[in-house]
């Protein structure tokens, strides 16, 4: 006979499960009451931590809540994600402290979820069209500046339903190039259940406002058009990621000087309800805004140019304005396109009422397509004032820009960054608009026009072969123009440096390609130093060449008085002969990349380019009074450089 403890442990199971079903079919009869008490008793049993841990990430639910209470956190998520009525005012409360992935750690990096977010009345906005307006209140502003907090965000919420989800964003203690700290206002994208079915990248024209409460019409709005927006070179666009949600340092799009911080100490009443910054942000549900313009192409003297006309109305009117209130007043274009899939360029107008004068610039703007096109801008332009009369009796002002021989120097053609770099065209007064032959004022307009030449669809040129004292050599002639007035202007300008680029060119068919600087560095009025320099250019042959760069190589500035003199009375248009008997010893430097220790290289100039290498040469080659000798490097009016390259 068997004892109990032989019983095996799964007869002793089963034993149990049958008189559980038992008991299920007993209280059936009995109601739903005893159900609820078996579901009761079963999941006491069971180990509800071990049930959350089996679950995927994202299908993790949180415990149950009795009906008699509120979860906050779950009433933000649900009353910012949903659409808002639109008779009256939602107020969403969240809550006010920083919160990190470790509970017990607080910082002031940054506040989550702070504020209250309310959805304005669509009878309360403005602006045509469909669209959906949000305020965030954010309490105790200043504290938060005090404790030095660096970002701030609002509560997610979607601006439609099915919309996107987006975030706004205030970055405080932000300082500025100018050593003020400002208030930033931006807003982000954040994922939700309906990207799948959005349009990506987000398009939607936005506009972030913050109110002064003493004069609304001074307050700040910062309207963004995605599709032209240099946000969009940052990707904050793109279909945002979950990562991206959570990082501790977002990125977005908007405006780092809304006002600087001493403002909201100075004058709190001004931006602030009893401590209380108000934001909005309006969303053009239908309104994606225009992409860039791009110039129209045309065929003049069989040479390509494409040309972009910018129409200043009321020109008249803006500088008799500025005139009267006695400031400078900078008048711009919207960024165009030289061609399609070309450079991003934009024009300024700067009135001088001082001067009665006005100036015109230009700057290359970061474009969609830069990586795909030749650095520094390789073409030439024109930029004109239009005349408005007749075609025969037409004659447009115009002043002729080449990037390696401007007087604005190379620098604003080399590939753009976040900060524009300026190319003043000229300065002019403001009589030459009123000649009496021209019409370039109509009606109270001024038509400024650019036109870009692509004479050559390349800018790049290839040296010439030859020899030199029994070696073969790569040679390349630079002729460039103009010299003494452009020193002279240099100097006038109180500058200090000044860099001007050679074209680039091949050292032969499939070899190195570099490109030759002429720096004017100034010690002193009238005094300083002119220095040549050679710089290794990324190629499209650079995979097929032996690196590091370790060919030696001279530059030298040619001394085109000593050759006429052996020449008198000869006129050779050959400058490659004529070049054969220049005097090279103390206007040329000779580097040699295995033997840098005298010269002001190192062995990072000759590595492969990416891009562009830091030039290599002599700063101070021949003094400024050099200029001024009977044996100058100059012949009428212009220099020749000379870069030789052993091979």
């Amino acid at each position: 006979m068997s004892s109990q403890k032989d019983v095996p442990q799964w007869t002793s199971i089963r034993i149990d499960l049958i008189v559980v079903l038992l008991f299920i079919l007993l209280q059936a009869s009995h109601g739903a009451t005893g159900s609820l008490f078996l579901s009761h008793q079963l999941n006491s049993s069971l180990s509800s931590s071990s049930l959350t841990n089996s679950l995927p990430l994202d299908q993790k639910v949180a415990p149950t809540l009795p009906s008699n209470t509120v979860d906050e956190t779950e009433l933000a998520t649900e009353a910012t994600t949903s659409p808002t009525s639109t008779e009256s005012s939602t107020i969403v409360k969240t809550r006010t402290t920083a919160k990190s992935e470790d509970d017990d750690v607080e910082s002031s990096w940054g506040k989550y979820d702070y504020g209250q977010l309310v959805q304005v009345p669509l009878n309360h906005s403005t602006g045509n069209g469909s669209f959906s307006e949000f305020e965030w209140r954010v309490p105790d502003l200043l504290d938060m500046i005090s404790e030095e907090t660096i970002f701030v965000r609002s509560p997610p919420f979607h601006i439609s339903k099915p919309g996107y989800r987006v975030q706004f964003l205030l970055i405080l203690n932000n300082t500025y190039t100018d050593g003020n700290s400002y208030l930033g206002l931006f807003f982000r994208l954040m994922t939700s259940e309906y990207d799948t079915t959005l349009e990506w990248p987000y398009q939607l024209r936005t506009t972030l406002t913050m109110f002064d409460l003493k004069n609304v019409e001074s307050s700040f709005k910062h309207t963004i058009t995605p599709n032209v927006d240099p946000c969009r070179l940052r990707s904050v666009f793109l279909r945002p990621s979950q990562q991206d949600d959570w990082t501790p340092m977002p990125d977005g799009c908007g405006n780092r000087r809304v006002v600087p911080l001493q403002k909201l100490f100075t004058e709190p009443d001004r931006y602030m309800r009893n401590g209380t910054l108000v934001v909005r942000g309006l969303f053009q549900l239908d309104d994606k805004g225009s992409t860039h313009k791009v110039a129209s192409i045309h065929m003049r003297y069989n040479n390509l140019v494409t040309k972009h006309v910018w129409r200043i109305n009321n020109f008249t009117t803006a500088f008799e304005k500025a005139f009267s209130n006695g400031s400078v007043n900078v008048l711009q274009s919207e960024p165009f396109y030289t061609h399609q899939g070309g450079y991003l360029v934009k024009l300024f107008m700067t009135l001088l009422p001082k001067d009665r004068a006005f100036a015109i610039s230009l700057a290359l703007m970061q474009g969609d397509y830069d990586r795909y096109l030749q650095w520094p801008f390789p073409y030439s332009l024109e930029v004109s004032i239009v005349d408005h009369s007749p075609e025969y009796w037409r004659k447009d002002y115009t002043i002729l820009l080449s990037p390696s021989s401007a007087d604005c120097t190379s620098s604003p053609f080399f590939q753009p960054s976040n900060y524009l770099d300026f190319c003043f065209t000229t300065v002019q007064s403001f009589h030459l608009l009123n000649l009496t032959h021209y019409r370039f004022i109509e009606n109270g307009s001024l038509d400024i026009q650019l036109t870009t030449k692509f004479n050559h669809f390349s800018g790049r040129k290839q040296a010439s072969l030859g020899l030199h004292q029994g070696s073969l050599v790569s040679e390349f002639t630079w002729m460039l123009p103009n010299i003494r007035y452009k020193l002279g202007r240099f100097d006038y300008m109180g500058r200090t440096l000044k860099t001007f680029t050679s074209p680039e060119f091949y050292t032969n068919g499939q070899g190195y390609l570099m490109q030759v600087s002429l720096r004017l560095n100034s010690t002193s009025p009238g005094k300083g130093y002119i220095g040549l320099e050679l710089a290794l250019i990324e190629g499209e042959y650079d995979s097929l060449l032996q690196w590091p760069f370790n060919q030696t190589f001279q530059l030298m500035l040619i001394n085109q008085q000593h050759e006429y003199a052996n020449n008198e009375g000869l006129i050779n248009y050959n400058r490659t002969e004529i070049i054969s008997f220049a005097r090279e010893d103390d206007m040329m430097v000779t580097i040699k990349p295995s033997e840098l220790k005298s010269h002001e290289c190192t062995i990072a100039n000759f590595v492969k380019p990416l891009e562009r290498n830091q030039p290599c040469g002599k700063k101070r080659l021949i003094d400024f009074s050099r200029i001024n000798r009977s044996d100058d490097p100059i012949k009428f009016g212009n220099m020749l450089i000379k870069a030789r390259i052993f091979l």
